[in-house]
Parts: structure tokens; C-alpha cells; sequence
């Protein structure tokens, strides 16, 4: 046996104990929203971040997550303005939630859930604009659906100052 294999155990123990306080604070049938923002990452071409959303349904064997961010649906141009959709930040790029800064998490109702879904369906026929119709007012008008305060918007907010002020607030 290694000498790093005691200290992983007591670290798996702490883990496993600061986790259980945080799962038994739910149970099935509860929803939550998560907010994410994450910062600016020059070596992952995230130069101004990114803001998405998580849904997170706790069921009897697990959870059941979806999260969703709101990108230009093509490169180019379209980074800048054009066409906008919805995609699954699971598969657009997973390695995101490791560059995650700030979170937000709200528990939610059944409804709640759904108009959010629906919101996402709507945003999918909007356009994408990088100074006004971009990620962030995406996660800004979610969070509007659940009745969360939510600080201004400007043009040149980055993700990561948008969710710290979302947090602040709530």
C-alpha cells in the first residue's frame, strides 16, 4: 500500500460525509435549476465565457440532469450575430464545467420546470447577438421564470460577473 492510499481514504470519507448532508437535503420528486457561468478561457477559445442552465430531477435511483446554453447556430459571422440555438452543454462541450466559476441553484416546482423548457424552445427561433441576445439573457430570462432577482443587464457583461451578481442578489 501506497502512502498517498490513507489520505485518499480520509478524503473520500470527508467527501462522502460533506456530500450527505447536501443529498439529504433532497429527495424524489425535487427539481432543481442550476445557473452556471464560467470565465474566460483563452486556451479553450471561451474568450468572453459562457452562461447555461442545468435541470437536475431527483428521482428514486439517481438523478436526471439537462443543461442548456444558448450559442450561434454556425461559426463566422455567426459568433458575432445570426441565427441562435439552444444546444445540450453536456454534448456541446463537456469539458466547460470544469472552467465554471460561479453557480446559482434554486430548488423549482414541476411548472417552473416547464416554462423553463419552454423558454428554451423559444430561444431556438431567436437570433444570436453577441452585445444582447447571447447566453447570458438566455440564463437571465430563466431565471426570471422561477422569480429569482436579477441584477441588470448590459451590453458587456461577462458570464461569470453576471452569476456572481444573480448570487448576490438571491
Amino acid at each position: 500500500m501506497t502512502k498517498s492510499r490513507p489520505f485518499l481514504a480520509i478524503l473520500c470519507l470527508l467527501t462522502g460525509l460533506v456530500g450527505a448532508g447536501k443529498e439529504a437535503a433532497s429527495a424524489p420528486g425535487d427539481i432543481f435549476v442550476e445557473f452556471y457561468g464560467s470565465q474566460v478561457s483563452w486556451t479553450s477559445a471561451e474568450y468572453v465565457g459562457h452562461a447555461f442552465t442545468c435541470i437536475a430531477l431527483h428521482l428514486n435511483n439517481g438523478i436526471k440532469e439537462d443543461c442548456y446554453g444558448f450559442y450561434p447556430k454556425q461559426g463566422g459571422k455567426g459568433l458575432i450575430d445570426g441565427p441562435g440555438i439552444i444546444k445540450s452543454e453536456l454534448k456541446e462541450n463537456p469539458t466547460r464545467f470544469s472552467r465554471i466559476s460561479t453557480t446559482v441553484k434554486a430548488k423549482i416546482s414541476e411548472e417552473q420546470r416547464r416554462q423553463i423548457l419552454a423558454l428554451a424552445n423559444d430561444w431556438n427561433a431567436r437570433g444570436y447577438t453577441l452585445t444582447d441576445s447571447n447566453c447570458i439573457d438566455f440564463v437571465h430570462d430563466a431565471a426570471g421564470k422561477i422569480g429569482l432577482k436579477r441584477p441588470d443587464r448590459s451590453s458587456f457583461q461577462l458570464p461569470a460577473a453576471y452569476l456572481q451578481e444573480l448570487d448576490r442578489l438571491n
